[in-house]
């Protein structure tokens, strides 16, 4: 449900909140298998939370549902960066784009709704996260999108490293590549000279 996405998405903003590691130039990366995570709406039996995701015409408020997309996206890929101990104190994690988000019908919130997130692209300093919504009874997604994340060093404010991505199958070799492809249209030029100025 909403507020416990909310909630972890507070605690990784804490925890990135940090002191940076005083080894900035060195930083030891593992490659990780495809992270995904998930969170289940009980619309059916919860009548609190159908008021808090319903809109005027008995539909899915779909702007909350993007709050808790960007949430769930972050979450992923803050788990990928962090996998096997790797360190994250010097990291800050940035939504570079939204792309390819399709609404492909609205729903009601008369049945139980999921949403769920895989890591299906990463580079050197970016990654991305594909997520789709679901309802009990459907054999298809009604909303997918691609979030782009990249990794900030917060001391110098340019693009780092991270763990790179095993694709551990043929459907997540598959998924690696589309994403590889989307990414590098978001602009590749734009990732690799990425600096933020922090001060």
């Amino acid at each position: 449900m909403h507020l416990q996405i909310v909630y972890q998405w507070t605690i990784r903003k804490y925890l990135s909140s940090s002191p940076p590691s005083t080894n900035i130039l060195i930083r030891q990366v593992y490659p990780q298998p495809p992270r995904s995570s998930g969170v289940t709406y009980a619309f059916s039996n919860n009548p609190d939370l159908r008021e808090q995701y319903v809109n005027p015409w008995g539909r899915v408020r779909i702007g909350r549902v993007i709050e808790d997309l960007d949430a769930l996206a972050g979450n992923i890929a803050h788990s990928h960066c962090s996998g096997d101990g790797a360190d994250v104190s010097s990291m800050m994690l940035v939504t570079a784009s939204i792309d390819r988000m399709v609404l492909k019908r609205t729903v009601d919130v008369e049945r139980d709704a999921s949403l769920i997130g895989v890591v299906s692209y990463v580079g050197n300093s970016s990654m991305e996260i594909k997520l789709d919504a679901n309802s009990d009874g459907s054999d298809s997604p009604w909303l997918t999108a691609y979030f782009t994340f990249v990794a900030v060093n917060k001391l110098t404010g340019k693009a780092q490293r991270i763990n790179p991505l095993f694709p551990d199958s043929k459907q997540a070799q598959h998924m690696f590549e589309l994403g590889k492809t989307r990414v590098q249209k978001v602009g590749s030029q734009y990732f690799g000279s990425l600096s933020i100025n922090l001060t």
